[in-house]
């Protein structure tokens, strides 16, 4: 992929600092405004973020304010690094210019991530590959994994990426062109059994479409439940073909579930409303202040309140409580994090704050929770919310 022509387009469209480096820090390109001040130690800076830049290949990092930087890595593992809009030593851009430029910039990233996805990445042999492994898999298992090399190099993780974000996106048409374009290598095996190593493909692409609705908001119970049946859908079937065509109809079905949730949000909510609940599930997992919320909006808390109340019935402090609830439900699922843990990572006040507030929603204790979707599947006694 020749990267220079499509840098030189956004650096004459955004006019902001863009760097192309190796995976050791080197330079390939520079493109810096007029009149920029320290430029060395603004390149050694550049370098350092280079190398530590840890996203795959075709994962865009999109920039959200006039101090971040962006960045993609590309084919060959380079890095390209675009930013910041605010520049040591210059007057600082109207707000409506920083934001035009940032708009610029990550519109730039995400065609070249969905460009990318239709890149063939360059793969070592798959024999090459195997001896990479054979340290890594338990002598014990060897015998049963010894036979599982492929033919030739796996279908690249961009097409899995395009497909996601397809089915984030809410857009069917988009959908079919991701599953259109030439897988690039060869499908995993999953198991001996053909049907079965199809089966599992399917399952996963299940797994993928439901974490993607989550991540775009639809309560993961409405989530889960669509999810669950097409695991029955994939057990029951018996033509490795069909089966290989249902991955599809999956994804078709959780992107009309993610276009209809937008679509019914659309129809009733402001834009800032949109954009406090999209900066809330970023943020999750950090320590979130209505205060900051309202100010990154250029607005002020007692009108993001008004708005947030009127279109959803909640004030943003019960939203946020509530989104964390709900990822508080997904970790007692899906991993074994103790309630301690699970409340801290979720900026709870304590393991008791997590507790009260989860029973006023889901009338369990997060063990009995817990219990219920992983241990036996009775339902526990309901226990009183405490006052």
């Amino acid at each position: 992929m020749h990267i220079q022509p499509y840098l030189n387009d956004l650096f004459a469209a955004a006019n902001v600092p863009i760097g192309c480096f190796n995976p050791d820090g080197s330079e390939r390109s520079v493109l810096l405004p007029a009149r920029f001040s320290s430029k060395e130690d603004f390149l050694q800076s550049m370098s350092a973020q280079a190398k530590s830049f840890v996203r795959n290949i075709g994962d865009p990092l999109f920039v959200n304010s006039a101090d971040s930087v962006g960045g993609i890595r590309l084919p060959d593992f380079a890095v390209v690094l675009i930013g910041p809009t605010k520049l040591p030593g210059r007057k600082a851009r109207s707000d409506s210019l920083v934001t035009q430029q940032i708009k610029t910039v990550n519109l730039w990233l995400k065609l070249m991530a969905d460009l990318m996805v239709q890149e063939v990445l360059p793969s070592d042999s798959a024999q090459e590959v195997d001896a990479l492994l054979q340290d890594l898999i338990p002598p014990e298992l060897a015998a049963q994994t010894q036979n599982q090399l492929l033919s030739g190099p796996h279908n690249q993780y961009r097409h899995e990426a395009g497909i996601v974000a397809s089915i984030r996106s809410g857009d069917v048409v988009r959908l079919q062109h991701a599953f259109a374009v030439p897988l690039g290598g060869e499908i995993g095996i999953l198991s001996p059994d053909h049907l079965r190593s199809i089966q599992n493909h399917a399952n996963l692409m299940n797994v993928l479409a439901s974490r993607a609705a989550i991540a775009e908001g639809i309560p993961s119970e409405e989530a889960f439940s669509l999810s669950d049946k097409f695991f029955f859908a994939v057990e029951n079937c018996k033509n490795a073909e069909e089966c290989w065509q249902l991955r599809e109809t999956i994804a078709r079905a959780f992107t009309l579930q993610i276009r209809r949730y937008k679509e019914k949000l659309a129809a009733g909510e402001h834009p800032l409303v949109k954009k406090a609940r999209e900066l809330i599930y970023l943020r999750l997992f950090a320590k979130i202040r209505i205060s900051d919320l309202a100010a990154e909006l250029n607005c002020s808390a007692d009108y993001l309140e008004t708005l947030f109340k009127a279109a959803h019935g909640l004030t943003l402090r019960q939203y946020l409580i509530k989104a964390r609830l709900n990822a508080a439900k997904e970790l007692l699922r899906m991993s074994k994090c103790s309630v301690a843990d699970i409340a801290a990572l979720l900026h709870f006040s304590s393991s008791s704050h997590l507790c009260s507030a989860f029973v006023k929603q889901e009338g369990f204790t997060p063990l009995q929770y817990r219990k219920l979707k992983c241990g036996s599947g009775e339902v526990p006694a309901k226990e009183p919310t405490p006052d």
